[in-house]
């Protein structure tokens, strides 16, 4: 992935067409992090007075469900999409790069979790890699290196 351009309207970037097959692997996957963990990570650190963990399991859920149509939007816009002989060229408006990045980063945690957290996945000691868990490894690595690119476009616009 490369980025082409960016201003104030937004970033494009030239993504190879197997790159975008995995980039819309990885956000289909939305959301991964379930409304339990939310609620264990709240809980442990005590961000939320006690009685209003169901106010805001209610808006995590109804924030989900607009990412989601937010997302369906992206995908089916066809000013976000053009082919050209390189490949092709994603076009993201600030917010709809914020969106992706929210998306991946749920993908990301939410395998990382489902993998049983591990703090090393550099090396297999910790998590024995198997046909069961690979698609987690894969898509922790490949959320990893989509959020990179478009965190570095962020930067500048």
């Amino acid at each position: 992935m490369r980025l082409l351009s960016r201003n104030h309207d937004g970033c494009t970037f030239l993504i190879g067409k197997k790159a975008r097959r995995i980039l819309l692997e990885l956000v289909q996957r939305y959301p991964v992090t379930s409304v339990s963990y939310q609620r264990e990570r709240t809980d442990a650190l005590k961000i939320v007075p006690d009685g209003e963990a169901d106010l805001l399991e209610e808006a995590l859920v109804q924030a989900r469900k607009q990412t989601r149509r937010e997302l369906e939007t992206i995908l089916k816009n066809p000013d976000s999409w053009a082919e050209d002989k390189r490949g092709i060229q994603l076009s993201l408006t600030p917010e709809h790069l914020e969106i992706m990045l929210q998306i991946l980063n749920d993908v990301r945690v939410g395998s990382w979790v489902r993998l049983g957290c591990p703090t090393d996945l550099e090396t297999t000691a910790e998590v024995k890699i198997s046909e069961d868990n690979i698609e987690l490894a894969w898509a922790i690595n490949m959320a990893a290196w989509f959020q990179m690119g478009f965190m570095e476009a962020q930067k500048h616009v």
